[in-house]
C-alpha cells in the first residue's frame, strides 16, 4: 500500500504506511464486528482525507471502533507529561480519585470513526465507563446517546 502522511518533526521527515496490519479485517473484534484497540498507523489522526490511502479511506470511513484506556496508561501519561512537578504526588492521588470515580471499571472506552467531522483524523462519538455502554453507542451513532450519558474526563 502507498504512503500516506508525511510528519515533520524537526528537519526529519517520517512517512507513515497504511499496511495490510491496519485494516480492519486483522483487528480484535467485540460483538462481531467492531473494533476494540485496532493497530493504526501512527499519524492515523494527524493525516487530512485526501493525504490518505484510499484502501485506508474505504476500509474505515464511518466504521466505529472502540479504543480503551487505562488508568496506568493515563498515569504513565501524566508522569511523563509532568516529570518536574514539584506537586506530581499530588497530581497523581487526585487522578487516581477522579479516574476510579468516573470509570469504575478502571478502564475508559472511547468510541472513534473516521467520519469527516474532523478534518485530519477520527472523530470522537463518546467515551463511555463499560464496554457495553461503548458497544451500544456504536449502535447508536455519533447522536445516538443522550450527552449525559457520555461522560468525559
Amino acid at each position: 500500500m502507498s504512503q500516506l502522511s508525511e510528519h515533520q518533526p524537526g528537519s526529519e521527515r517520517h512517512l507513515d504506511e497504511y499496511r495490510a496490519e491496519h485494516r480492519p479485517d486483522w483487528q480484535d473484534m467485540v460483538d462481531g464486528d467492531i473494533p476494540l484497540n485496532p493497530l493504526q498507523r501512527i499519524w492515523f489522526d494527524a493525516t487530512p482525507l485526501d493525504r490518505r490511502d484510499p484502501q485506508e479511506v474505504q476500509d474505515w470511513w464511518k466504521r466505529p471502533y472502540i479504543q480503551t484506556f487505562t488508568l496506568a496508561q493515563h498515569l504513565n501519561m501524566l508522569r511523563e507529561k509532568n516529570a518536574n512537578d514539584a506537586y506530581l504526588d499530588d497530581r497523581v492521588r487526585d487522578c487516581k480519585a477522579a479516574w476510579h470515580m468516573a470509570w469504575p471499571e478502571g478502564t475508559r472506552y472511547e468510541v472513534r470513526a473516521l467520519d469527516g467531522a474532523d478534518a485530519t483524523g477520527s472523530t470522537c462519538w463518546g467515551i463511555t465507563a463499560t464496554l457495553a455502554d461503548a458497544i451500544r453507542l456504536v449502535r447508536a451513532g455519533p447522536r445516538g446517546l443522550n450527552p449525559k450519558e457520555r461522560p468525559y474526563f
